[in-house]
């Protein structure tokens, strides 16, 4: 396929492929998705603007959000963190809406500071008797931007930063020596979207501005300065036996998968 320089998220102007002919947006025309030939992250041609997605972002923000789920000790997310990270400490959620993972954070023995710019969901998250902050990552408050964490986790959310690159870096910035960044994401290689006739705008918005695939997400944690230490798909549980397999064993290979977790070290200065 022809390739032509493009508006990666994260490396900026690149070389990038066609991924998926035009698809339809909620608004305005369809859109092509492109695969950055240097990453391979997936992107539409154009992205929106930081200015109109931050517009689109607060438009959604003055909605009213219901609560977050209760999230197990079982959770997938909470037995990789209990396995794999063995420092506790302080932690911080990114988009961490009504406080859901803040309160699972705070079970496992971290003290778990969100931050989230929806002014109801944050009211909910302090009723759950969590610490949410007002701000849109990466601009944090400067109670949390003065801190580092021993983990920083970005759930549903990488799919809209403009800027890709600086949000990792940021994290990188926020953490310890030595601390871990998870991120769970679905991802554009997902059996669910074989179908091109299925629109990922409908599944991420017209202001998505870049959606990761498993090998996106190794290069681009890599090049921010992480080492990746668990890349996987969560096994589907569709199903009585689907729930038992998943419990058993969570993850599977991310061609099976919708969503990946990727769980990553800072490392370097």
């Amino acid at each position: 396929m022809a390739s032509s320089a493009e508006d990666c998220p994260f490396c900026g102007p690149a070389e990038a492929a066609p991924f998926r002919p035009p698809q339809a947006c909620a608004s305005g025309p369809a859109r092509p998705l492109l695969r950055c030939g240097a990453c391979g992250t997936v992107f539409p041609r154009p992205r929106l603007s930081p200015d109109l997605s931050a517009g689109v972002l607060d438009a959604l923000d003055k909605r009213e959000r219901p609560l977050d789920p209760a999230v197990s000790a079982s959770d997938p997310l909470c037995r990789l963190i209990a396995r794999r990270v063995d420092k506790r400490g302080p932690a911080l959620d990114v988009g961490s809406a009504t406080g859901g993972f803040c309160a699972a954070l705070d079970a496992l023995g971290f003290e778990a500071h969100g931050v989230e710019p929806q002014a109801s969901a944050r009211a909910q998250a302090v009723r759950r008797g969590t610490r949410p902050y007002p701000g849109r990552f990466p601009a944090l408050p400067p109670e949390l931007a003065r801190r580092r964490f021993a983990l920083v986790s970005i759930l549903e959310a990488l799919y809209y930063f403009p800027d890709l690159s600086g949000a990792l870096k940021a994290a990188h910035s926020l953490l310890e020596p030595g601390g871990f960044l998870l991120i769970k994401a679905h991802h554009a290689e997902s059996p669910v979207y074989a179908d091109y006739q299925r629109s990922l705008f409908k599944r991420f918005g017209d202001h998505v501005q870049g959606i990761p695939t498993a090998g996106s997400l190794r290069f681009c944690l890599t090049a921010a300065g992480f080492e990746v230490v668990h890349l996987a798909g969560l096994a589907p549980a569709d199903g009585l036996l689907g729930r038992l397999r998943a419990k058993l064993n969570p993850w599977t290979e991310p061609s099976r998968a919708d969503r990946l977790v990727t769980l990553a070290r800072r490392v370097g200065p």
